[in-house]
């Protein structure tokens, strides 16, 4: 009968290291912190690893974030291309927000020092399809494009990031104004709370989707 006992294993050697626990801690770290604060530096220290540890599975800290990104989008149910467009970029609007309620993290690794992720640019894709069989000229596709990643991605961020629940301000807040200007806060405020969220949501992207029509009609009618 072999007594030997079982080698132990020595303190404070770190368990093996997997692609899986490393962008699952990345994701941790990032939201907390946001992309501007992470560093492989501070992932390894957070592993218990050294950092060239990580460059074996990740060859740069972009190739890293790219992986979280995939992990954060991966998950996205988007829209079929079908129909008027104005429907499917309604759609995609609606769940993409949702996504990002859900997944708030994903706004953070949509890009980073001017790296757009791959992960995004799949979810982006169908859109750019979508608009470009309506504007032709490359272009005029890109201003459109640009003019609506800044009004859509503004207003939903906004939108996630805005107080759901805002119960008033001190008397003491308005001492620095007017009693006119007293009364027009009071009389607005009043109001705030029941002014329903998914209307003011509906009512955005309707807007953004008409912006996207005003730029077409005005480029073919520029022709």
């Amino acid at each position: 009968m072999n007594t030997a006992a079982p080698v132990a294993r020595r303190p404070g050697r770190p368990s093996r290291l997997s692609r899986e626990q490393i962008v699952t801690t990345t994701l941790a770290m990032v939201e907390g912190t946001g992309v501007a604060g992470f560093t492989v530096a501070k992932l390894a220290k957070r592993l218990g690893a050294a950092p060239m540890a990580l460059y074996r599975y990740f060859p740069s800290r972009d190739a890293l974030l790219d992986a979280v990104a995939e992990r954060a989008f991966n998950q996205i149910a988007l829209p079929e291309q079908s129909g008027e467009w104005q429907a499917f970029v309604l759609e995609w609007l609606r769940v993409l927000t949702v996504h990002f309620q859900r997944h708030p993290i994903a706004l953070e690794v949509i890009a980073w020092d001017e790296h757009l992720s791959p992960g995004w640019l799949r979810v982006w894709l169908p859109l750019v399809q979508v608009l470009s069989e309506q504007e032709p000229d490359d272009e005029r596709l890109a201003y459109m494009l640009r003019w609506f990643s800044h009004a859509s991605l503004g207003f939903i961020q906004g939108y996630i990031t805005a107080p759901k629940q805002v119960r008033g301000f001190s008397e003491d807040a308005l001492d620095p104004f007017q009693p006119a200007q007293r009364a027009l806060l009071r009389r607005v405020h009043r109001h705030h709370a029941e002014t329903p969220g998914s209307e003011i949501l509906d009512f955005g992207f309707r807007h953004i989707v008409g912006g996207l029509q005003v730029l077409l009609d005005s480029a073919g009618s520029a022709d």
